[in-house]
């Protein structure tokens, strides 16, 4: 297992999953689950929204992947019903900032 927040387990080896309170967690579609699985690589720390952009996009930095990235991250945190995120962080600004908190 990886990282525990708020009654959330996160697995990485194998398949990626998610359980709240032991019940799994629907985590969406690919791009979810691929932004999911930066975010636990990088747990407690803080992301630019442009590297996990190329992470989802390649290396295009088109304003349209960005959008699309925040939009991939406003559906992970409705899928880990965090919607005051106390899990998946945001440091909003210029250059916005995603952490996913783990204990």
């Amino acid at each position: 297992m990886g990282p525990e927040s708020s009654g959330l387990r996160f697995g990485v080896l194998g398949p990626l999953a998610a359980w709240r309170d032991g019940h799994p967690v629907n985590l969406g579609g690919e791009r979810q689950r691929a932004l999911l699985a930066m975010l636990v690589i990088y747990a407690n720390e803080l992301v630019i929204i442009e590297h996990l952009a190329e992470a989802l996009f390649g290396e295009q930095r088109s304003r349209s992947a960005i959008n699309a990235t925040r939009v991939a991250v406003s559906r992970l945190r409705r899928a880990l019903d965090d919607q005051h995120g106390r899990v998946l962080q945001t440091r909003p600004g210029v250059r916005a900032l995603y952490r996913l908190r783990a204990a």
